[in-house]
């Protein structure tokens, strides 16, 4: 598992490019994805082990800087998670293959966007389903993410849900655990 952390530096700027179709890629594994989070203050950034990675900032401290953050792979984007304060375009001259984007737009003419030149791909690594009603726990600490885990068959996530023919719903329905 690879995580970076850009902590706020006083231009904010951050840009990232690869030359001679160099590749961007993370780790393929959906349990630990790679990161690359851009802190924007106000808070702690904890890492793992319950430690933390950066020390708080003042909050908001992209919100003056009409900069944004640059990120230019001339290969592939693979495998990684990315969260920036500010604006980000992203262009990626060859696929993207499983990748994350959280990108911060602070004023109305932002815009954050992915421009890939190759194929887009997102393996089923999360599958989502409407509720016919709210969740209700016992608690307000209660850890969903273990109740779903073990409430599927957790061979589903080995289904094509582009070529299957069913819903997410009906695979859903059909592989309930209970």
């Amino acid at each position: 598992m690879d995580h970076r952390h850009a902590v706020p530096s006083p231009s904010g700027d951050l840009d990232i490019t690869t030359l001679d179709v160099g590749d961007f890629v993370g780790v393929h594994d959906f349990n630990n994805r790679s990161t690359l989070t851009m802190a924007d203050g106000g808070s702690t950034l904890w890492g793992y082990g319950a430690r933390p990675v950066i020390a708080p900032y003042a909050p908001d401290v992209e919100s003056g800087n009409p900069t944004p953050v640059e990120i230019s792979v001339s290969g592939s984007l693979k495998d990684v998670d990315i969260t920036t304060t500010k604006q980000t375009p992203v262009n990626v001259d060859g696929n993207m293959i499983d990748v994350g984007l959280s990108a911060h737009n602070w004023h109305p003419g932002d815009v954050s966007s992915m421009h890939v030149s190759g194929s887009i791909v997102n393996s089923p690594g999360l599958h989502f389903a409407p509720l016919n009603a709210p969740l209700v726990g016992s608690s307000a600490y209660v850890d969903w993410t273990w109740f779903f885990y073990l409430a599927v068959n957790p061979e589903i996530a080995q289904i094509d849900t582009r070529t299957d023919g069913r819903s997410v719903s009906q695979i859903i329905l059909q592989n309930r655990a209970f």
